[in-house]
């Protein structure tokens, strides 16, 4: 056996045993760890006198599966009170009167009780009560908190058990180990031939766990909903005035706030409508809930797994528009088909941006052949589809275009299909009523200038210097390989000024691993870079955290058990739970972490000198395990999310 096969083979052993290792570990003790626990309390300002032979009780709905301990409350100490003894207990019993648990409480100091590890029936009712039976010379009478109404107060610190079947955790677990051990043993192999299994099976793994594990259950569902609705609206002839039609249905039907929302542009939906017209055989936009919805939904998400496929393939006519070499094209399908947040940000948050994106993937290749005007229409589908892309196309257009005149009408056309669209579809009660009920919640206008810097958008400030320097900057647009780098370069600082400056929504970030999987392969001989970019994508996870819990998971996902809902702790809040400020932390960890990469693509720019620009084909190779590797952080990510869903949700 040769020595590599043979370090091969240890490796893989110590990876297998390790594995077993966090499989014991995960299923026993730390589910138990206080790191997954919440408080509960009733507590209040007021406190009422108790004597000897008296209590004090409160009945309540257990909110916990399990139950870590309970805190009282007790007036203010004095000298006495802190050497004084008592002899009194805590109890707590159920709705039938069993007692469940006691503790001996031998002085008012001791507010802290300590339940162990408590099975409770969630939902269940219990009773708390303080019994004091006597204390000594000391302490003729104590105050004791009590709500308003003189009933206990108290706090609770407890957990949720997860789901009843915790076998799907197994299976999950085994599929990831699988895709880690595969890994390990080709790690540092670069031949495509040999490790070609290897990738096809890790990538496949991504995606297949996308879609049976998470999704965005209720944006999915109205998607699709309103697809059904165009076509409805079609049907009976209504299709210019989709939006009133849409908003009379729903007040026809009585429907609740939410399902007047209907997000979108003309253009999405119709482009969802066509998508959906296999499904207009079973049912029309009046759809609820049920057993056809959570079809349409699977459905809908393995569309969107289809489109981030296709769009794998695409990235290379970007790369044949501008004449790159093979070793560009494999390295730049690495880094964006195993980007975590790719993944994340298509088929896990199961968003249609990748409709947009896959549509500037036609639009580019038409930029770098210098057909600047046909750009400008074909990224005007895009923008209608979602405006977003408008933050891609002012500051590449300003790339190569240095004419008033030339920039005002590629502008215009790029918005063209917008004002078309918007004029004769979105106008009208319904529509007017439907976009003040979602602006009512937020907009994008809203969310892009909320962090500021006085009266100004700190990103705002980015964003206009970013556009004049892409102004001023003169390049040859002859060479093409320069006019990648620096479009692409421009998107990247772009979105990294977003990330670290906007309250965004983790799909608005589509363009900022798209541009950096074709700015990497520049600079491919610094690894660090790639470390860092790991390093980007994992806050990219928890940042989204703070706001939506646990990625968009598991409740909606499709192997979660019928009723069950995730009630436990996300990763942040466990973030929090061990360090008070971990949301700021992050927040600005992010900022500087992509704000940091931006800068490392300015100055490494192999483009600044006039001699630099001879970049051999060899040189653009990524190494194939590094960009590979970061599609295990999204693995990390899920396995900590399921498992928090089988064993503490």
């Amino acid at each position: 056996m040769s020595g590599i096969r043979k370090t091969k083979y240890i490796n893989l052993a110590v990876c297998f045993l390790l594995m077993i290792m966090v499989y014991v570990a995960m299923v026993t003790f730390m589910p138990k760890m206080s790191l997954w626990s919440r408080s509960f309390g009733n507590g209040s300002d007021d406190y009422i006198d108790l004597k000897p032979g008296m209590e004090v009780s409160y009945s309540f709905a257990s909110p916990v599966d399990r139950l870590t301990g309970i805190r009282l409350f007790f007036g203010e100490l004095t000298d006495k009170d802190i050497v004084a003894r008592t002899d009194a207990s805590v109890i707590l019993t159920d709705s039938e009167g069993n007692e469940v648990f006691s503790s001996e409480a031998t002085s008012v100091c001791q507010d802290v009780f300590d339940t162990g590890s408590l099975e409770l029936e969630q939902g269940q009712t219990y009773t708390l009560t303080y019994r004091l039976e006597g204390a000594d010379e000391f302490t003729d009478k104590m105050k004791i908190g009590v709500t308003d109404d003189g009933a206990l107060a108290f706090e609770i610190r407890g957990s949720y058990n997860g789901v009843a079947s915790k076998i799907t955790f197994l299976i999950i677990y085994s599929v990831i180990c699988a895709a880690v051990l595969l890994y390990v043993w080709f790690y540092g192999d670069n031949d495509p031939v040999r490790t070609g299994f290897c990738d096809k099976f890790i990538l496949g793994v991504g995606v297949f766990l996308s879609v049976v594990l998470i999704n965005q259950y209720f944006d999915l569902f109205m998607i699709g909903r309103a697809g059904i609705r165009m076509l409805d609206s079609i049907l009976e002839g209504k299709l210019f005035s989709f939006f009133d039609y849409a908003y009379l249905q729903e007040v026809i039907r009585g429907s609740e706030r939410d399902f007047f929302e209907i997000p979108y542009s003309t253009v999405t939906y119709i482009i969802v409508a066509v998508i959906m017209i296999p499904f207009r055989f079973f049912t029309d936009g009046n759809i609820g809930f049920g057993s056809i919805a959570n079809l349409m939904v699977l459905y809908l998400d393995v569309i969107v797994a289809a489109l981030f496929l296709w769009s794998v393939r695409l990235t290379q006519k970007i790369c044949d528009a501008c004449g790159m070499p093979s070793e560009y094209k494999r390295s730049v399908k690495y880094l964006y088909s195993f980007s975590s947040v790719m993944l994340l940000i298509t088929i896990g948050s199961g968003q249609i941006d990748i409709i947009y994106l896959i549509i500037m993937m036609f639009a580019f290749p038409l930029y770098y052949k210098g057909r600047y005007r046909l750009f400008s229409l074909v990224t005007a589908i895009a923008v209608a589809v979602k405006p977003i892309p408008l933050m891609v196309f002012i500051p590449v257009i300003l790339l190569v275009n240095k004419k008033v005149k030339d920039i005002l009408i590629n502008t215009g056309i790029c918005l063209s299909v917008t004002l078309v669209f918007k004029f004769l579809f979105e106008k009208g009660t319904g529509y007017d009523t439907i976009w003040n009920i979602i602006s009512s919640r937020y907009t994008v206008i809203g969310r892009v200038t909320d962090r500021k810097a006085g009266e100004i958008s700190l990103f705002l400030i980015a964003f206009a210097v970013i556009c004049l320097a892409s102004f001023i900057k003169r390049i040859d647009t002859s060479d093409k390989k320069a006019v990648l780098y620096h479009s692409m370069l421009v998107i990247f600082v772009t979105y990294a000024s977003f990330a670290a400056f906007v309250n965004w929504h983790s799909q608005w970030l589509i363009p900022l691993v798209f541009s950096f999987s074709y700015l990497m392969p520049f600079i491919a001989e610094n690894k660090r870079i790639l470390l860092v970019e790991y390093a980007m994508e994992l806050l990219i996870f928890l940042v989204s955290g703070l706001t939506y819990g646990t990625v968009y998971m598991i409740e909606f996902g499709l192997l979660a058990e019928d009723g069950f809902a995730f009630r436990g702790v996300s990763i942040c809040e466990a973030l929090s739970n061990a360090v008070s400020s971990a949301d700021t932390i992050l927040i600005t960890l992010l900022a500087a972490v992509s704000l940091f990469l931006a800068a490392c693509f300015v100055i490494r720019n192999p483009y600044r000198n006039a001699d630099a620009g001879q970049i051999k084909a060899a040189d653009y190779a990524v190494d194939r395990s590094m960009a590979v590797g970061r599609i295990f952080v999204y693995f990390l990510i899920l396995l900590i999310s399921y498992w928090l869903y089988c064993y503490t949700g």
